[in-house]
């Protein structure tokens, strides 16, 4: 569930925006807050996630996002933060870091750190981001039984990629490699403009893995910006 909210700096709008006699990263700061919920590996999770995304000069661009969620009844939190390059027209390319809290046996953490990219095809887009990662061994007694959470320095990938059924709604196919794990994933999100800046989405995804880690959830979204999503 760390790459759960490990989001790239997905800014809705494809098309090029020039200003200032340049082709704009992100156009004007704007932000996104969700509500979700479903199942992990047989654990409720519910929680509720946001990001603001700011320009910085014309072709860079940076996003942070944060989450708080309750999994198997236990406080989950991450942070993550984006610096990128990006042509609306073509593509991304990025540096991402995460971090996650698991308040389980004691606190369990993990970090994950590594370039993004994301390439733009008409409707098709293909994103992904992979690199390190790292934490800490935990152990605690729950109950009658001992439990040990280890997170050793190894290799993780998020990718997916999507299609544009139409403007707002995109469906997606993916792979997902955290804590020595494989895993696929098949989700999706509709878009409903609501007013100048605001759009609402639902949204969700299901995932399949190795060792029986598997999950659905989902939820709504708000998108908040300068101009129409």
């Amino acid at each position: 569930m760390v790459s759960g909210a490990a989001n790239s700096a997905d800014i809705p709008t494809k098309a090029p925006v020039e200003r200032f006699g340049c082709v704009q990263a992100v156009d004007g700061v704007n932000g996104k807050a969700s509500g979700y919920g479903g199942s992990v590996d047989h654990n409720g999770l519910y929680g509720g996630a946001a990001s603001v995304s700011v320009p910085l000069g014309c072709e860079w661009g940076a996003q942070v996002d944060g989450s708080a969620a309750s999994f198997d009844g236990r406080f989950l939190g991450t942070v993550a933060g984006h610096f990128f390059w990006r042509d609306p027209s073509r593509g991304l390319l990025g540096i991402y870091g995460h971090y996650t809290y698991w308040d389980q046996a004691g606190g369990v953490r993990a970090v994950h750190i590594g370039p993004e990219a994301e390439w733009y095809a008409g409707r098709w887009t293909l994103q992904g981001v992979a690199g390190v990662e790292f934490g800490n061994k935990a152990t605690a007694i729950v109950g009658p039984l001992t439990q040990t959470f280890d997170v050793p320095t190894r290799f993780f990938d998020t990718v997916n990629l999507a299609y544009y059924l139409t403007d707002d709604f995109k469906m997606y196919i993916g792979h997902r490699y955290t804590f020595g794990r494989n895993a696929a994933a098949l989700g999706g999100e509709w878009g409903i403009p609501l007013q100048r800046g605001v759009m609402a989405a639902l949204f969700a995804e299901g995932r399949w893995g190795e060792a029986g880690t598997n999950g659905v959830w989902g939820g709504l979204k708000f998108y908040f910006g300068q101009k129409d999503k």
